[in-house]
């Protein structure tokens, strides 16, 4: 039998178990690793270069392009710098970084930052460079800062996301999230629609892993 394009079905399914073959070996080589001082400038790239790619068609061109990579190299740092500084904090940092040492994702996470009375812990952010995505590296991020909130007693988890960024929602949902809360925000100059997906335990998430 043969497919539309007149290929054999075998060289197809062949073709399909060779692509998720060679994923299972690029997210196996995947290391997952707390953010050092030294990759501001690469979490810098991956955070600008994944917000304008995913947000293309829901932010507005000037409020993406005012998210640069001076910024975003500047605020990490210096948020890195904090860390460092301090003896105590509740907020952590994760990265991704490939077997050639380059950086493919970015995680952060801390205290629910709204004060709501059902979530103790949130995700602030969650940047995966788009050629890395649907490989479980997002997964892998997200669990290693969770599980670093539950050491704090943080087990419950807010995350909040575009209404309009389909692929991200469809992934919180993967994970077990439910959508609690609809709001508005600004966000460099763009008044913005998002979404919030909660766990009120974070032990389905940890266990999707």
């Amino acid at each position: 039998m043969v497919d539309r394009e007149g290929q054999p079905y075998y060289t197809r399914i062949r073709r399909v178990f060779f692509v998720m073959k060679v994923q299972a070996q690029e997210r196996d080589a995947m290391r997952i690793r707390e953010a050092e001082l030294r990759d501001a400038a690469a979490m810098a790239r991956v955070s600008v270069d994944s917000y304008r790619s995913a947000h293309r068609d829901q932010v507005p061109e000037e409020s993406l392009m005012k998210f640069t990579y001076e910024e975003s190299e500047r605020n990490w740092a210096r948020t890195l710098r904090e860390f460092n500084e301090s003896a105590e904090r509740e907020e952590y940092i994760y990265v991704a970084e490939n077997d050639e040492g380059l950086l493919t994702g970015v995680a952060m996470g801390g205290p629910e930052r709204s004060n709501h009375p059902l979530y103790t812990g949130e995700i602030y952010f969650l940047y995966l460079l788009p050629e890395y995505h649907r490989q479980g590296i997002g997964r892998q991020l997200t669990i290693s800062v969770v599980k670093r909130l539950v050491d704090q007693d943080m087990d419950s988890l807010l995350i909040r996301v575009l209404r309009e960024n389909a692929p991200a929602r469809r992934f919180y949902e993967a994970l077990g999230g439910q959508l609690v809360l609809e709001e508005q925000f600004e966000e460099r100059g763009a008044v913005l629609a998002g979404v919030g997906y909660g766990w009120r335990d974070v032990s389905e998430l940890l266990h999707s892993g």
